[in-house]
């Protein structure tokens, strides 16, 4: 049998499991089953409200989250380049940097500060600089 809790929601197979929630209501396998393929497909599984399961498009991303997502990633990118950038200077430090990994230094160094010049605030206009090949 197969059962459905809306909050949390959740999707229970008494096959795999025998602790199901005693408030879960019970779906027909052929509804278990078309709410698993949804949710692969993309789809959120959600409540309709009465209890029962829907499958619902993911929300899009409200402006503060958007903003959110832009920071993260524009975050993500320099501590990269800031990993690469570390252990080309430290070559160079030590006198032992080859000419290509002074090269790369630079365009590591050039790749981040155009990363840093990024308008986050302008969400729609952002354009990424292409980082250096590693």
């Amino acid at each position: 049998m197969k059962y459905f809790t809306s909050d949390p929601v959740g999707l229970y197979d008494s096959e795999i499991t025998s602790c199901i929630p005693a408030f879960a209501v019970e779906i027909s396998d052929e509804k278990y089953l078309e709410l698993i393929a949804g949710q692969e497909m993309g789809k959120r599984i959600m409540s309709d409200g009465s209890g029962l399961p829907v499958l619902m498009d993911e929300p899009e991303p409200t402006a503060d989250e958007s903003a959110a997502i832009i920071v993260a990633q524009q975050t993500y990118l320099r501590t990269v380049a800031d990993n690469e950038i570390a252990w080309r200077q430290d070559a160079v430090d030590a006198g032992i940097a080859t000419d290509e990994e002074m090269s790369d230094l630079t365009a590591w160094r050039r790749y981040r500060v155009l990363l840093m010049r990024i308008d986050t605030s302008d969400i729609q206009n952002i354009i990424w600089p292409e980082p250096p090949k590693k």
